[in-house]
């Protein structure tokens, strides 16, 4: 069997930390060889490999951690360990040896040390699965207080695996637009580059003037292939700004605050909205949080700063003892309809399946507005690219056919 070299780090009995090297064939071996030397280790890696550096890296810089499809197969088989009676480390310590790779290997085994020294699992969780978000962390937290871990993570790989289908069906939607928005630039390129050149002779020759279009197109031609330097300058400086701009959360709340204010896209947002925060607020309720913890907890994951702020607000109301409809229905995060419903829900002491109601009437919109998007995109930009590249094609013909008249005379 292969030996492979791994470095440790790990602490004592003292707490005194210590580190070095183990000979093993594989990651779970070395983790038995340093827990056998009496010490808890706290992160476990090969000395030496490349392959294993680019992996990490590949997962860190393009998919932030891992992606929605592998965390919801990840909670899917912790429920069914954990509802076999299975405890958590053996769990992970059995999911680490059916896995075949190296940094998914590293995960489990981090995930379990921090266990293994007195960490709570949505604590590794959150050190550890950089892509999980509050939500689910805190949905781990509150079932870890009441008992209910098995459920609980079958409902977050149920809820990831229908975030990742609604992704997945987006993306697929969005092949053909992209397709257009990226031939757009090269058919421009092609004719800037290729045929007006070729036609501008014919009207220097007759001492016809090109039209604006054109004129403008062939100087910018020409100043591209004198000064492509600066332009390329230009380019990275304008990929620099808007990717500052982009990060900047100030300009994207502005951003974003004006795109749902558009009529359309003002009803997909609050459908969104509503789907995303009454399934959350359901899921922590059921796993035993408090509401107010539940609505701070769910406040940490929505990605519009605004909507942030009105549900704390929304927790501080219910803090100093409103009602939770009466505060919702004052932050205008909900419809009407969906805080009568909770009205009901508070009065019947029946507030979490209302929610899930709610959540779920709310997802069945989200998906019709969706496909609405979708059915209207690609007739708008297939038109739009179509008056583009049509009026130049256009100009060019006229122009050829004014030239024609011309020489004819």
């Amino acid at each position: 069997m292969h030996v492979k070299r791994f470095h440790y780090r790990a602490v004592d009995v003292a707490g005194k930390s210590s580190q070095g090297f183990v000979d093993a064939p594989n990651l779970q071996a070395a983790l038995s060889i340093v827990t056998a030397k009496g010490l808890r280790a706290f992160d476990v890696t090969l000395a030496t490999d490349g392959a294993q550096l680019s992996a990490k890296l590949l997962m860190s810089f393009s998919l932030n951690g891992p992606s929605l499809h592998w965390r919801a197969k990840l909670y899917q088989k912790l429920a069914i360990l954990l509802g076999a009676g299975v405890s958590i480390d053996r769990s992970l310590h059995i999911l680490a040896q059916q896995s075949g790779k190296a940094w998914e290997q590293q995960i489990y085994t981090k995930i379990s040390a921090t266990v293994a020294s007195g960490g709570t699992l949505s604590q590794a969780v959150s050190e550890h699965l950089l892509s999980a978000h509050a939500g689910e962390t805190g949905l781990i937290r509150a079932a870890e207080n009441t008992g209910r871990l098995s459920a609980t993570f079958a409902e977050l790989a149920h809820g990831l695996e229908r975030q990742a289908e609604l992704r997945s069906r987006v993306s697929s939607a969005l092949v053909y637009p992209a397709f257009l928005m990226l031939l757009a630039p090269i058919t421009l390129i092609v004719i800037a580059t290729v045929l007006i050149p070729n036609i501008a002779p014919l009207f220097e020759s007759t001492g016809t003037q090109m039209p604006f279009i054109l004129r403008f197109m062939m100087s910018v031609s020409k100043s591209w292939s004198e000064n492509r330097i600066g332009w390329l300058i230009g380019l990275f400086a304008f990929i620099a700004g808007l990717t500052y701009l982009i990060r900047s959360v100030k300009f994207r709340d502005q951003i974003l605050t004006t795109f749902f204010g558009l009529p359309f896209f003002a009803n997909f947002h609050r459908a969104a909205l509503a789907a995303r925060l009454c399934k959350s607020l359901a899921d922590l309720l059921k796993a035993g949080m408090p509401l107010q913890l539940a609505l701070l907890s769910v406040a940490e994951t929505l990605p519009h700063r605004p909507d942030q702020q009105k549900l704390i607000a929304v927790r501080d109301q219910v803090s100093s003892g409103a009602k939770f409809s009466l505060a919702i229905d004052k932050s205008e995060l909900l419809d009407r309809s969906a805080v009568q419903m909770i009205s009901v829900g508070e009065e019947t002491n029946q507030l979490e399946p209302i929610l899930h109601h709610i959540a779920k009437t709310s997802e069945t919109e989200l998906w019709t507005s969706i496909d609405r998007i979708m059915v209207l995109l690609v007739p708008i930009l297939t038109i739009a690219m179509g008056l583009i590249i049509g009026g130049i094609m256009m100009s060019v013909m006229n122009a050829i056919l004014a030239l024609n008249q011309l020489a004819a005379q």
